[in-house]
Order: C-alpha cells, then sequence, then structure tokens
C-alpha cells in the first residue's frame, strides 16, 4: 500500500454511506440497547446477538451517515457493520467482559489507554471518536486490514472484534491453506500476498464456514450459539456484497 490510508473496506457506492444511528444514541443520552456482548481475549461470551439485522425492535436504525460525524474509516460498511452488531452500553453480571459500550470492554478501555484506574463510568461515557481509535489500533492495524481484499478485510476485522485478532488471524491463514508453523496468527507479507491470489468471494464463504466451526468448538455454543452463527452469516453476507 505505499503508506497510503484507505477507507476501512473501498466499498461499493452507496454501501459506504450506511452507518449505526448510535452516535444520536450517544448524544442524546438516552438509554442504549441491551445487546450481547462479543467474545473477549479469546474466551466465550454473549455480545453475539439473536437478531443481527439491526431492525428498530433493537433501537438501533440505521440511516445514511453525516459527513464529520466521525473521522475514522467515514462511511465505511466495516466498521457500520461491526458497530451495529456490538450496540451500545450494556453492563450483564452474566458477562465476565463487564461493562460494554460499542463493543468496547472495560478491559479494552483501560488497555488502550494505559489507564488502569478508567472504570465503568468511563465506559458508558465512552465517546464513538474514542471507540474508532480504539477499533483502528486494537483491532484494524494489526489485522492488516487495509491491505486485505475487499470483503475479506470486513471478514477477518468483525471476527477480530468478536472473538480476538489472533483467532481471526489464524482462520484467515488456515483459508489460505497454511499449515503447522505457518499458521502462527500474525497477518504479514506471506499471508497478505496468499490473500491478494485468492478469489474474494470464495475466500469469504471459506472464512464463513471456518469462523462458524470455530463457535461450534466453545463450550458455551449450546447457549449463545444462534447469536453466533447468526452474526457470522450477516457477516457473510455483508463481505459478499463488497
Amino acid at each position: 500500500m505505499g503508506g497510503e490510508t484507505r477507507s476501512c473496506c473501498g466499498v461499493k457506492a452507496g454501501l459506504a454511506e450506511l452507518l449505526p444511528d448510535l452516535l444520536d444514541a450517544q448524544a442524546a443520552g438516552g438509554d442504549r440497547p441491551n445487546h450481547k456482548r462479543a467474545l473477549a481475549s479469546h474466551k466465550s461470551s454473549h455480545r453475539a446477538r439473536q437478531n443481527t439485522r439491526g431492525s428498530g425492535r433493537r433501537g438501533i436504525h440505521i440511516r445514511r451517515i453525516e459527513q464529520g460525524r466521525i473521522r475514522w474509516p467515514t462511511g465505511s460498511i466495516c466498521l457500520a457493520f461491526t458497530l451495529r452488531e456490538e450496540g451500545g452500553y450494556v453492563d450483564d453480571p452474566s458477562d465476565p467482559g463487564g461493562a460494554t459500550n460499542m463493543g468496547i470492554t472495560l478491559a479494552t478501555y483501560r488497555q488502550w489507554s494505559d489507564d488502569p484506574n478508567l472504570g465503568d463510568v468511563q465506559v458508558k461515557d465512552l465517546a464513538p471518536k474514542t471507540a474508532t481509535a480504539i477499533y483502528r489500533s486494537l483491532y484494524w492495524n494489526p489485522l492488516r486490514a487495509d491491505a486485505l481484499p475487499a470483503g475479506v478485510d470486513l471478514s477477518v476485522f468483525d471476527m477480530g472484534v468478536n472473538a480476538g485478532i489472533w483467532r481471526s488471524a489464524r482462520l484467515l491463514q488456515q483459508a489460505l491453506g497454511f499449515t503447522g508453523d505457518e499458521v502462527d496468527g500474525s497477518i504479514g507479507p506471506e499471508t497478505l500476498a496468499a490473500a491478494g491470489r485468492f478469489d474474494p468471494r470464495s475466500l469469504v464463504n471459506n472464512l464463513a464456514d471456518r469462523q462458524a466451526a470455530h463457535y461450534r468448538s466453545l463450550p458455551d455454543f449450546p447457549t449463545f450459539g444462534t447469536g453466533w452463527l447468526n452474526r457470522t452469516e450477516a457477516r457473510r453476507d455483508a463481505a459478499l456484497t463488497m
């Protein structure tokens, strides 16, 4: 990429105009939808929700983005998809991840800010600008998503948010045919080169199948599996439109 920064996914016109109406809910200070949260630190929990389509009954609808509301990545379907799936603030006692807002857990916020004194209040007040910076720093950049083919970037990025970047990178490498020590969970030049040689649609479908298999292997699958698989299929569908 020669150091250039492209939009999150290089999506088709029209798709890039969609973004969750989460910013309006944040600005209004009203109730946030109580979405179940994702996997954190490679451990299963329940942020992957039963309903993955962003329907009005979840309290979030999709609207056209207002320019200037969020700088990175403005209007990108990758971030829009993940924010829609993650929803707003929730603090479910049964979820070991604790307080979470826009998919950002307290532990993740502390890691990014290097401030162990942050608490639930700071998570609840998390600004969308900060959430996007965290996603860019801890998920998008380490996964080299800017250098992945369109559609593959969404699949790898959102799986990284939901199941951990190491797991998502390994699933990508396995889908590319890597074996043994080649599957190291670190996306570098060899992984990127291999991804560039694959048909993106075939790779997206391969990834979705492997992601679903990963979820099925988790001990909490009987409880949360429907939500995880719904998100996987929504992820596949969104990636295939790009």
